[in-house]
């Protein structure tokens, strides 16, 4: 859902009463990272904890680019994505080298 609809939600719980989220789990990964915008804010706002949903990108940041398996066959694919997938390598690789 989006961020207003969730706080639309959060403000008819306090209206009448209710019980509130206490946690949300939300699609956050290093290749999508579209809830930093305003759902993150919101939910740090109103003490609602986040557990990222698909750290990994569905695997692509856990194998080689051009590693395809039916997790990583769906995802849109572009020049940024790479990016960040090589640096994550990078990082990787020399981490396992120490």
């Amino acid at each position: 859902m989006s961020a207003w609809q969730f706080n639309k939600a959060l403000y008819n719980f306090k209206l009448h009463g209710w019980t509130q989220f206490v946690s949300m789990q939300s699609h956050l990964n290093l290749l999508d990272r579209e809830e930093e915008r305003e759902m993150l804010p919101l939910c740090a706002d109103q003490g609602i904890a986040v557990m990222p949903w698909s750290p990994l990108a569905r695997g692509r940041l856990a194998r080689p680019w051009n590693e395809n398996t039916e997790l990583t066959r769906y995802p849109a694919i572009n020049g940024l994505d790479w990016s960040s997938v090589a640096a994550v390598q990078s990082i990787a690789l020399k981490l396992q080298t120490n």
